[in-house]
């Protein structure tokens, strides 16, 4: 059960990153810059342009970025703030057929990449971020996850912060892939 003065508490802490995120996207756009360029002499002549080109568009929509993954960041913690603590029972599915866009699901697939790499590089510091925040509401036996800034959170607020650029979505999707592992970092 989430005390009164627990939820104050973790609205505060919640506050308190949001305020200090920024910092956290410059650095990760500057080590995915690093990495980019790291990787360009063992590049072919068309994949160093490609990475000069994500390089100079990150570098010049820097603050785009910032402000793209700072705005899907505090919508999904909103969002999820608002919604109610599931109550036990498994989520009821309904199955459809539909037709998949390839892009889409190659999004999908980048999405659940840096999931995983946030997972497994940030997995200590995952389980003590979940223990403080199930403290911070009271909850003792950590009966739930009470931490709003999930992997999943970061995932897709990443993603929006790719899109902020103005390049094709297989540029997006390689910006992506070279700032999935300083985010987890």
């Amino acid at each position: 059960m989430v005390t009164p003065q627990g939820a104050a508490a973790l609205r505060q802490f919640v506050e308190d990153e949001l305020v200090r995120a920024p910092m956290l996207v410059d650095q990760v756009v500057d080590a995915a810059v690093e990495h980019i360029q790291a990787g360009m002499p063992g590049m072919t002549p068309h994949d160093r342009a490609v990475a000069g080109e994500l390089m100079a568009k990150t570098r010049s929509h820097r603050q785009h970025v910032v402000d793209y993954y700072l705005r899907t960041l505090r919508d999904q913690i909103a969002d999820d703030a608002s919604r109610p603590a599931p109550a036990g029972a498994g989520p009821a599915f309904k199955l459809s057929l539909s037709l998949v866009d390839e892009d889409e699901v190659a999004v999908d697939v980048e999405i659940s990449h840096t999931i995983e790499t946030i997972k497994s590089v940030a997995e200590y510091e995952l389980r003590e971020l979940q223990t403080f925040t199930a403290a911070l509401v009271g909850d003792m036996d950590v009966t739930r996850d009470h931490n709003p800034f999930r992997a999943e959170t970061h995932a897709r607020a990443l993603w929006s912060a790719a899109q902020a650029l103005p390049l094709a979505k297989g540029y997006q999707l390689m910006f992506m892939r070279h700032a999935a592992p300083a985010l987890a970092q």
